[in-house]
């Protein structure tokens, strides 16, 4: 039974926590970099000639041969001098109208994809990109990454599998319940009552500090402690 808890556990925890953390540090890592070729000007200038259904064209002011990029196969993103290079989805980028100038960084040996860059601001891109990466405190911004969506989705199944099993079983009570915590843990922080903890956390965590992290445990603690209450209410009994 100890081997099945720590089954639930260790799922929790890679699921909720390792993977979508490690996407985390690649997403940030990336668009760091981005921010990196952008200060050294390795992009080239360019504007928008149009934008269709399935393809977006460049055109280049040096005379360049017309630029035809799939969209599937180049990622958008916004650049202002604050929150730094921002993703954008192709539904964006379609709004976008013809003559607004980008700079374009071609994918390398033809394996990564290419990247165009809208810059929000008034200076030089370069110029703003090397501002950015002085401020030492400048954590680069993600936004949602799809793996860590999958990540959680595929915890939860694994998790109810783990629950249907003990359930089927005679004395696996405290099994079945930790794995219903299991499916469950990664919306405990935001669901009421603690629900008003965790909103109060994430203010606090604005401003740094332990404060924030604190309210959220607290909030968790507290969802745990009223799902508890509901399995026993419900008929399973603890061993």
């Amino acid at each position: 039974m100890s081997g099945k808890i720590l089954i639930i556990v260790a799922i929790a925890i890679t699921a909720y926590i390792l993977v979508p953390g490690f996407a985390g540090i690649i997403a940030r890592f990336r668009v760091k970099r981005l921010a990196v070729r952008l200060a050294a000007g390795t992009g080239d200038e360019a504007t928008i000639e149009g934008v269709e259904r399935n393809t977006i064209t460049l055109a280049f002011p040096d005379g360049r041969e017309r630029l035809s990029l799939d969209p599937r196969e180049t990622r958008f993103f916004i650049f202002d001098r604050e929150p730094g290079p921002e993703k954008l989805s192709w539904k964006t980028v379609r709004l976008i109208q013809s003559g607004t100038r980008i700079t374009y960084l071609a994918g390398k040996n033809g394996l990564k994809r290419g990247v165009c860059v809208f810059h929000s601001g008034n200076g030089a891109i370069a110029a703003d990109a090397r501002e950015l990466l002085a401020k030492g405190s400048w954590i680069p911004e993600t936004g949602p990454l799809p793996i860590k969506a999958f990540s959680v989705a595929t915890g939860i199944f694994l998790e109810f599998l783990m629950l249907i099993e003990a359930l089927g079983q005679d004395g696996a009570a405290i099994v079945a319940i930790a794995a219903l915590v299991g499916i469950f843990g990664k919306a405990l922080p935001y669901l009421p009552p603690g629900l008003l903890f965790t909103i109060a956390g994430a203010k606090k965590n604005r401003q740094r500090g332990a404060t924030g992290f604190i309210f959220i445990a607290l909030g968790t603690a507290l969802n745990i402690s009223v799902l508890f209450l509901f399995i026993l209410n419900v008929g399973i009994v603890l061993p």
